[in-house]
């Protein structure tokens, strides 16, 4: 429904008016379950790549999991953006603004994503064996990547509608963009591996066509007029400003995942060179539960965006502090029970994607315990530390987020990652991670205090201009009510 005098619609108000547990319950689980899906898209194909085919297939995926992070990242700069703009827009009762994030948004998306595309399509085997691909992985990393490429452009289309539908105060909907592609995926992963017994080929094949799924039912939220944004007309053009807004905010999350892209391609080489395609095997089914380990804290992410945005935008910083505090609970909690829980079932977690290893591989089952603990026996600090990133974000500090980013996901790990292989060999690759989340939650700790304090004051925390310059409106004098979509010093 439109709302053509400006005001939000009453799912938006709620976030100024419903107490903070309920609402971090209504976006986190959705958010949590919408997310667990998208972890399917590669969990069920190494599944069933791995029974059906072997632990060189895992490897080959391992391989081409780098490039999918490089082409995701762009879809997901872009929704963080969005999403954050439309979310302090509309608590400050500015809807035509949030209208047009949405609609410059939708052409960053499409003209982007096919120069991406076309661009990895030129230059797939090069790229491949950057990412650790050798002699034999490279003809099946080569098969699936090539028909996973016709499906990116809906893949990143769909990312960014998903973050905008939950700034429009649609959770449920964005959980159920997420959930339609994952259901597609698991069944046509069965139709074509098990009864057309394709191999990867299936596997990239059920994946693109989701992807196309999860993007059509995403747009079907607006053309259908709901959220209070509509679907935009597309003609116009770019507008400078306005699209250097969106990736000065979403660059953060940009940079999180072509930070994790390349620090995969020296992990991939390092285990290549310490442990053969066994390890990058190895790696390949740990990343795989990866995608649901993390989850809680991702969405978490997400969820505390539309609420620290639409709070702060509407002069509310004690429910912004209310809503960290709850979150970070909410995620050591979680996580330690993660971690108890992959301690006590490693073994059948293992063995659910190479199900003979014991008889037919022991040392590939024993890389995989090692890489496994490497990555949940610190599992509680990576939860603060991604929480940290949503919550920056949300605030509109752009720049202190990339910065954090940047830390946590490249200038710390590269160095590691070089560094402890060439002093402890394998060992030394096992022990990064550990390392690696020690200290970014030192610096995520040090970084929720000082903006903890900054809100305890009421100061500002947009960078560059304050939030009533921002508005173009007089500042409140010293002691008078707030009104609606303003901050006080």
């Amino acid at each position: 429904m439109r709302h053509p005098d400006g005001h939000a619609p009453d799912s938006l108000r709620e976030l100024q008016t419903q107490p903070i547990p309920r609402l971090l319950l209504r976006f986190a689980l959705p958010a949590l379950a919408g997310m667990l899906a998208q972890g399917l898209y590669n969990v069920v194909d190494r599944i069933y790549v791995g029974n059906l085919v072997g632990p060189s297939a895992l490897a080959a995926l391992s391989v081409c999991f780098p490039l999918t992070l490089g082409m995701l990242a762009f879809g997901m700069t872009l929704g963080v953006g969005a999403a954050s703009r439309i979310s302090l827009a509309l608590g400050e009762g500015r809807v035509e603004a949030a209208r047009e994030t949405f609609r410059q948004t939708l052409l960053l998306a499409g003209g982007g994503s096919l120069g991406i595309t076309l661009l990895t399509a030129l230059g797939l085997d090069p790229l491949l064996r950057l990412c650790g691909a050798g002699r034999e992985l490279l003809p099946l990393a080569r098969t699936y990547l090539e028909i996973l490429l016709w499906g990116v452009p809906f893949w990143i289309l769909a990312s960014c509608l998903n973050y905008v539908i939950r700034a429009c105060g649609a959770p449920r909907y964005a959980m159920s963009v997420l959930l339609l592609g994952a259901g597609c995926n698991v069944v046509l992963d069965g139709v074509l591996m098990l009864g057309f017994s394709l191999g990867v080929r299936g596997a990239a094949w059920a994946t693109a066509v989701s992807q196309v799924l999860s993007a059509l039912w995403g747009l079907r939220f607006f053309l259908r007029d709901r959220g209070g944004l509509g679907f935009p007309r597309l003609a116009g053009g770019l507008r400078r400003q306005e699209v250097g807004a969106i990736l000065r905010v979403g660059t953060s999350q940009g940079v999180v995942e072509l930070s994790f892209m390349v620090f995969s391609v020296i992990f991939n080489r390092a285990l290549r060179v310490h442990g053969g395609d066994e390890a990058i095997a190895a790696l390949g089914v740990v990343l795989g539960w990866a995608a649901f380990l993390y989850m809680p804290a991702m969405s978490l992410s997400e969820a505390i965006m539309p609420l620290v945005g639409y709070n702060y935008g509407a002069g509310r910083p004690d429910r912004v502090r209310t809503t960290l505090k709850y979150a970070l609970g909410m995620s050591c909690a979680f996580f330690t029970l993660v971690t108890l829980g992959v301690a006590l079932f490693m073994d059948p977690m293992i063995r659910l994607f190479v199900w003979d290893a014991p008889r037919t591989n022991p040392r590939f089952l024993e890389l995989t315990r090692q890489c496994m603990v490497s990555f949940n026996v610190t599992l509680i600090f990576t939860g603060t530390a991604i929480v940290t990133t949503g919550f920056l974000q949300a605030l509109g500090r752009g720049g202190l987020s990339l910065l954090f980013t940047l830390v946590r996901e490249l200038l710390v790990p590269v160095p590691l990652i070089l560094l402890l292989p060439r002093l402890y060999g394998l060992t030394g690759i096992w022990i990064t991670y550990p390392a690696l989340d020690l200290l970014v939650f030192a610096l995520a700790c040090a970084l929720l205090l000082r903006e903890d304090r900054r809100l305890a004051r009421r100061e500002p925390v947009w960078e560059g201009v304050a939030p009533e310059a921002a508005s173009g409106a007089k500042r409140p004098r010293s002691g008078s009510p707030l009104p609606q979509g303003r901050s006080r010093r």
